[in-house]
């Protein structure tokens, strides 16, 4: 299933996408189940916490939605709307906590001259930055060096703490295409790499403005991803790939990351653990982000996530 969050009643929906078109959960729900249960669809965590029992009734309404006629507008309410419709949202609003990995590909340290961490190096983005498919990226007047990061992201579907790695893939409902978009001048010290700054990369600021984690199209449950390795991961600027790689590059693979940062954590649903970036296509002249560029990120088997830059 292709879980998606969408605007199209002038609030935000719960739907899956589909070839025909985005069901609306909740009201499918009330149509060809019992109206009571519709609350699992309120939202995304909501739906992640009804677990198992959600997703079997996720899967049976949309089925009986599928066979409708697709709505053609907003106005006729219907529970299965025209794709072209509707806007699609981040996949997942408000999750309790994001996290990202830093130099997770081995061809990533390479190209940046750094030896991968022996744990998994994780920092943090908050909710202001996230941001779905097609919408805007904001470029901050003050910052001159704006750049992506094409990369996996884990959604977390079952509550956990502590979690081994061999149980990591029961914790996970499903996988999503996220930009870290970086912030270069602000993350490093000016003199960087040639002088360092005592107290580190500023990970935060660097990272964590708004808009500067672009998420989505949607969230594509485990069951149909698979086995995640190797997934192909491609990220564009201007239509010209930038950066490639695959999963099985991962220094730390899904399961230590999800099993790493439950330490001493309670992972809940809807948090998200992005897995790192791999390297820049050699050859390829650097160019930051400017006012205008249209960006990609495309994952074998989940989708693209499409944005475009514009001015504060």
């Amino acid at each position: 299933m292709r879980i998606v969050t969408f605007s199209v009643y002038g609030d935000s929906r719960l739907g899956l996408f589909t070839d025909k078109g985005v069901v609306d959960l909740a009201r499918a729900c009330s149509k060809y189940s019992s109206g009571g249960l519709s609350t699992l669809f309120s939202d995304t965590r909501a739906f992640l916490k009804g677990g198992e029992f959600a997703m079997k009734l996720a899967r049976e309404i949309g089925d009986a939605a599928h066979d409708e006629r697709p709505s053609a507008s907003a106005k006729e309410a219907g529970t299965l709307v025209k794709s072209d419709r509707v806007r699609l949202l981040a996949p997942i609003l408000d999750p309790q906590k994001i996290y990202c990995a830093a130099v997770n590909y081995v061809s990533h340290g390479a190209e940046t001259g750094t030896t991968p961490p022996k744990v998994p190096y994780i920092f943090t983005k908050f909710a202001n930055a996230l941001v779905g498919l097609d919408a805007p990226i904001i470029h901050p007047t003050a910052v001159k060096k704006m750049d992506i990061e094409a990369e996996l992201a884990v959604v977390i579907g079952k509550r956990g703490k502590d979690i081994p790695p061999g149980r990591a893939f029961s914790h996970i409902a499903g996988y999503t295409c996220a930009n870290d978009i970086s912030f270069r001048d602000l993350q490093y010290d000016p003199g960087w790499p040639k002088v360092v700054d005592p107290y580190g990369q500023n990970w935060t600021k660097g990272k964590g403005l708004d808009t500067a984690c672009p998420l989505g199209p949607w969230i594509v449950t485990r069951d149909e991803v698979g086995d995640p390795y190797p997934l192909k991961i491609v990220g564009r600027q201007n239509g010209q790939v930038i950066q490639e790689g695959s999963t099985k590059e991962m220094v730390h693979n899904v399961q230590k990351l999800v099993s790493y940062v439950s330490e001493g954590v309670t992972l809940e649903p809807g948090d998200v653990v992005s897995t790192g970036v791999p390297a820049r296509v050699q050859g390829i002249e650097r160019k930051y982000l400017s006012v205008g560029d249209t960006v990609e990120v495309e994952i074998e088997r989940i989708g693209v996530l499409r944005n475009k830059v514009v001015a504060e």
